[in-house]
């Protein structure tokens, strides 16, 4: 992104290039060559993101003569995280759920979970799933319930045991 000096526009080296049709430019402008033409290249500062905040770019503002853009670091709604949170852990159950099928052959916890049919010949491990699937989201629910309803950290629910293995 490129700075106009003359009226603090913001273009792109393509538009740069586009209103000078009868100039070759190299491949690399380097600042001698946009100030030239009346251009400086723009500056930004960035941050680290970080899942608890947002990232919030400001306008571009001259900074001792350099245009820049500056990138903060704003907190998100604690409902907001929240919810991030709790689906950040239902993947990981839901990973934990899959790779227990996966230990005893079966692709997922749903092809699993579809052999609980009579007459199936694998009625007993469909069944075994079944309960499994349904004691661990019901944990689930309840942990999540639990952390929505006050201000408990989440974090302890995944480090603190595999919901799935204690099970299996």
């Amino acid at each position: 992104m490129l700075y106009r000096n003359e009226d603090e526009a913001v273009v792109s080296v393509a538009e740069f290039k586009a209103a000078h049709p009868n100039t070759s430019f190299p491949a690399t402008l380097s600042a001698e060559l946009l100030d030239s033409f009346g251009y400086k290249e723009i500056v930004t500062i960035e941050v680290e993101e970080h899942p608890d905040y947002e990232v919030q770019v400001s306008d571009v503002a001259l900074i001792e003569g350099v245009p820049t853009i500056t990138q903060t670091l704003v907190q998100r709604d604690a409902m907001v995280i929240k919810t991030n949170k709790v689906n950040e852990y239902k993947s990981f159950v839901d990973t934990q759920l899959n790779d227990a099928a996966a230990e005893r052959g079966y692709d997922s916890i749903i092809s699993a979970c579809s052999y609980a049919v009579t007459g199936s010949t694998y009625y007993d491990d469909g069944i075994y799933f079944v309960n499994l699937r349904d004691a661990v989201w019901t944990e689930y629910a309840e942990i999540c319930s639990s952390y929505m309803d006050d201000m408990s950290d989440i974090t302890s629910a995944l480090f603190a045991g595999d919901i799935v293995s204690k099970r299996t």
